[in-house]
């Protein structure tokens, strides 16, 4: 009775590069100088701080994850105390630099993938770390439209600098003609 019944479809499932978003931990080779063994650093989580598609290519903002929180700048850190870190899929305590960050493709040779699980995401923040992150985001959004803002301000006055420029050479220009010289 139930042998001519239509297979349910499958689930297609997405890749991960379709499905990472800010909060996720990757595993990631972030080009690093400091104990550098090889030709490429070595594989460490970072933090998606930022996700984006744009011209239909998907972009990730991800900073740098280091288990040495000592040296992480403090108005930058994301720190993750061991609970959080076990809680986001990680080994041990690792703070993330705000301040050290670099926007990649979601298809760059630097993601380590797993060939088991078939993607570089390892967790995510949740709870207060994750809250901290959107506070970070939030100082890097600003910090980015102060700047924007700041170059504006240079354009308007190169601008208003070539108006003058051509007024007075108009207002001079009319006075050789009115004058004669």
């Amino acid at each position: 009775m139930f042998d001519n019944l239509p297979a349910a479809p499958e689930k297609a499932t997405q890749a991960w590069s379709e499905t990472v978003r800010s909060g996720d931990i990757v595993s990631f080779h972030f080009p690093a100088n400091e104990g550098k063994s090889g030709p490429t650093p070595k594989a460490r989580p970072c933090l998606v701080l930022a996700a984006a598609t744009i011209a239909g290519q998907r972009w990730l903002t991800i900073a740098y994850g280091t288990s040495v929180t000592e040296k992480v700048r403090k108005g930058y850190a994301i720190p993750l105390g061991s609970r959080d870190a076990r809680l986001a899929g990680l080994e041990r305590a690792t703070a993330f630099r705000g301040d050290r960050i670099v926007i990649v493709r979601t298809n760059h040779s630097a993601f380590a993938v797993s060939p088991i699980f078939r993607t570089p995401v390892l967790g995510r923040l949740t709870g207060r770390p994750l809250a901290r992150m959107r506070e970070i985001q939030a100082r890097l959004q600003a910090e980015a439209d102060i700047a924007a803002e700041r170059r504006a301000e240079r354009r308007r006055a190169r601008v208003d600098e070539r108006k003058s420029l051509i007024q007075a050479r108009a207002r001079a220009a009319a006075r050789a003609v009115i004058t004669g010289t």
